[in-house]
């Protein structure tokens, strides 16, 4: 899915000056939850939305 992708991408980037440095489960710790509150809020809505009634 491309909107999960470019979402983790956008999270890890603006993360990355706070946790210059940190190991990488630091960081992750720090970007999962901003990536599920995007996933259930943004991204699944919008695919879902987009996607033809007779495939759901």
């Amino acid at each position: 899915m491309i909107g999960a992708y470019v979402l983790i991408n956008l999270i890890l980037e603006a993360l990355s000056p706070l946790t210059a440095g940190w190991p990488v489960w630091a960081t992750t710790l720090c970007a999962v939850p901003p990536m599920v509150v995007g996933m259930v809020h943004v991204v699944l809505p919008l695919a879902r939305t987009r996607t033809p009634s007779r495939a759901r």
